[in-house]
């Protein structure tokens, strides 16, 4: 049985403070310091109560902050209370400079698949931040339901422990992801940084990184069928990089509040938090580097929020990519304060930061 107080919780990323309803936290023997397999311990406890409905099963702050789907919400609340299954494959890594905390996983609430990231904050053993993204089809453009694969997706060597020889600076791991950002935004066909043989990338279930199944298709009646692709031009677009050199992604005019919440120098692995803007007046995706022009995917405002992550592998190069996005009012705001500035000379585009704040 949950027991709740009232108390009065503070201002979080320019939010009034308001009264919120919390859980009281148990008593858990806090560590000394927290590694990465202490981080991750608390990690599978977080998963456990939440499977279980049951805050009492980990070690939470008295005032835990919690946000869902770029929500703030009293704790425990939203998925908390319906989450009904684990479908299996989940991805737990952590940051013990930081003492961050990122799962990956797959639930169901009910009949409804969902693909739950989540981050925390771990502060003397006691969770004391909660952040959740959890796409389901009402959310998304790209979702595969979970319960019709053999399997999640998910790609070899995601979590491998990287070999020293390979090993990058924090700073340099960041500077990785960032640069699949600056690629991503107003895509030209221009690659702004190093996608390795290994880099695939998954959203919501999805192999992002696959071409589309196009071969096969019906011609149009009295046209001759084009010739099917060769294996060797199948396999060229078969990687997470073919795209941007074709400036498949044109119509993404900012990706902004970039948050590097998270890396596990261990593996290799980065967490982001950002926004991905559409203005919808991009009517069609110019031809570049030998591709074709062709309609734009977005035809109004609209923003994507997300977690994506990232694996910076063989001394600086993207590996495996995996993300959870959700469809949110167009130039949503974060309700988490960014954890450390942006890592590059390039500001986000500050169409609006200009806006007078509420009364």
């Amino acid at each position: 049985m949950r027991t709740r107080i009232r108390i009065r919780d503070g201002i979080l990323a320019g939010a009034a403070a308001t009264a919120l309803t919390c859980w009281v936290a148990p008593a858990f023997a806090a560590p000394a310091s927290c590694d990465h397999a202490c981080l991750e311990k608390i990690g599978r406890e977080y998963f456990s109560a939440y499977l279980k409905h049951d805050p009492a099963a980990a070690p939470f702050a008295p005032n835990v902050r919690y946000s869902e789907n770029n929500v703030r919400l009293k704790f425990p609340d939203g998925t908390w209370d319906t989450v009904t299954k684990d479908l299996g494959g989940t991805l737990i890594f952590s940051d013990p400079k930081t003492g961050g905390v990122a799962i990956f996983a797959t639930i169901m609430q009910s009949t409804t698949p969902t693909y739950l990231g989540v981050r925390l904050k771990i502060v003397a053993g006691k969770i004391t931040e909660i952040e959740h993204v959890a796409p389901t089809q009402r959310y998304t453009g790209v979702f595969v339901d979970p319960t019709k694969l053999p399997a999640p997706v998910s790609y070899p060597d995601t979590e491998r422990v990287l070999s020293a020889s390979e090993r990058i600076s924090r700073a340099k791991m960041i500077e990785v992801a960032n640069g699949y950002f600056n690629t991503l935004e107003h895509n030209d066909g221009t690659l702004k940084t190093k996608f390795g043989p290994n880099c695939q990338r998954s959203e919501n279930g999805g192999d992002t990184s696959r071409p589309s199944a196009r071969a096969g298709a019906a011609a149009p009646a009295g046209a001759a069928a084009p010739p099917a692709p060769s294996q060797a031009d199948v396999e060229k677009t078969r990687n997470c990089w073919f795209g941007f050199t074709q400036g498949s992604y044109a119509f993404n005019n900012r990706v902004r509040d970039r948050d590097f919440m998270l890396v596990d120098e261990d593996k290799g692995l980065v967490l982001v938090r950002a926004y991905i803007d559409h203005k919808g007046v991009l009517q069609n995706i110019p031809a570049v580097n030998g591709g074709k022009e062709r309609p734009s995917g977005f035809r109004e405002p609209q923003t994507w929020s997300m977690f994506e992550m990232f694996k910076v592998e063989n001394g600086g190069e993207l590996g495996p990519i995996v993300a959870r996005f959700i469809q949110v009012p167009y130039y949503t705001q974060p309700v988490w304060p960014n954890s450390a500035p942006r890592p590059d000379k390039e500001p986000d585009i500050a169409d609006y930061k200009s806006i007078p704040p509420r009364n």
